[in-house]
C-alpha cells in the first residue's frame, strides 16, 4: 500500500495536478490578498500626503488651525474609504450594495446627530469667513463678552463680570453678529443738555471746542456737534473719532468735559424743583 501512494504521488499527472490546484487558489485568493495589501499600503500613504496638501494649503489661506485639521481629517478618511472599497471589490464582494448599506448607515447618523452637524457646519462657516476673531469684543448668540475660543462645535465668550460662555456655533450664525472691535477706530457720542432759553450758537460753539479739545481724540478726523432735540432743555449729540482701544475713556472724559464746559459757560439748564405739600 505505501508502494502504491508513493508511486502515485510519484505521477507526473498527479504532481502537475497538484500544481495546478495551487496555482489556481492562489490566482483566486492569494493574488486578491497582495492586491488588497498593496492596495491599503498605497492608499494610506496617499491619504496622510492629501490631508497634509490640505493642510498647509489652508495655512496659505491664512484659515484657522483647527478648520484645516478637519479638512484634512475629512480628505484623508474619505480616500481610505474609496481604498477599502476597492480592495472588496479585487475579492469579487458586490461594492454597490456595500456603498447602499454605507450611504444608508451614513443618512441614519445624519438625522440623529443633525444637530450636532448644523453646529459643526456652522463652525466651518466661522473659521472661514472669520466674523470676528479670539480677542474681539462681541456680541453674539445673545451673549456679550470677550472671544476666548472658537472650535468647530461651539464658541466661547468671556463676559465683562468675568463668566465663562460657551455657546453653540448654530446660534451665533443663525443670529445677528455685532464686533465692537472689528476696526481701529470707532466713534464716540454723548449726549449733553443745556439751557433751552440760552444762545443755541452759543451753547455750539462751547460743546465744539470742548469736542477739538477732547483727550484721545483723532485728529485728523473732524469732531461732530448737533442739536437733537428742543424741550424743557436743549439735547446736544457730541461726537469725536478715537483708537477703538480708547473708547471708554474718550466717551468719560468727553462727557465730564462737556457738562464742566456747559456749567461754566452759565448755559447749564435749571435744577429740576419739586414741591412737596404737607398733608
Amino acid at each position: 500500500m505505501p508502494l502504491t501512494l508513493l508511486a502515485q504521488a510519484a505521477n507526473p499527472a498527479n504532481v502537475t495536478a497538484e500544481i495546478s490546484n495551487t496555482v489556481a487558489l492562489f490566482e483566486k485568493y492569494g493574488l486578491p490578498a497582495v492586491k488588497a495589501i498593496v492596495l491599503l499600503v498605497v492608499g494610506l500613504i496617499i491619504a496622510g500626503w492629501v490631508a497634509g496638501l490640505v493642510r498647509k494649503a489652508c495655512d496659505k489661506a491664512k484659515l484657522d488651525i483647527t478648520l484645516g485639521r478637519f479638512l484634512g481629517a475629512i480628505a484623508k478618511w474619505a480616500i481610505f474609504a474609496a481604498v477599502v472599497i476597492m480592495c472588496l471589490s479585487s475579492f469579487g464582494v458586490q461594492v454597490t450594495s456595500f456603498v447602499a448599506i454605507l450611504g444608508s448607515i451614513g443618512v441614519a447618523i445624519g438625522l440623529a446627530l443633525q444637530g450636532s452637524l448644523s453646529h459643526i457646519a456652522a463652525g466651518v462657516m466661522l473659521l472661514i469667513f472669520r466674523p470676528f476673531k479670539v480677542g474681539d469684543f462681541v456680541t453674539a448668540g445673545g451673549q456679550t463678552g470677550v472671544v476666548d475660543e472658537i472650535s468647530l462645535f461651539s464658541t466661547i465668550i468671556n463676559t465683562l463680570d468675568n463668566r465663562k460662555i460657551i455657546v453653540p456655533n448654530g446660534a451665533i450664525v443663525s443670529g445677528v453678529i455685532t464686533n465692537a472691535t472689528a476696526y481701529e477706530q470707532r466713534l464716540v457720542d454723548v449726549t449733553v443738555h443745556a439751557d433751552a432759553g440760552g444762545d443755541i450758537e452759543r451753547e455750539r460753539a462751547t460743546l465744539l471746542a470742548v469736542a477739538q479739545a477732547a483727550p484721545g481724540r483723532l485728529a485728523d478726523r473732524a469732531p461732530g456737534v448737533a442739536l437733537t432735540a428742543m424741550g424743557a432743555t436743549n439735547a446736544w449729540n457730541v461726537s469725536v473719532w478715537c483708537k477703538t482701544t480708547d473708547v471708554d475713556a474718550v466717551r468719560e472724559r468727553l462727557l465730564i468735559a462737556c457738562n464742566a464746559a456747559i456749567g461754566q459757560a452759565g448755559l447749564a439748564p435749571p435744577v429740576p424743583v419739586t414741591l412737596v405739600k404737607n398733608v
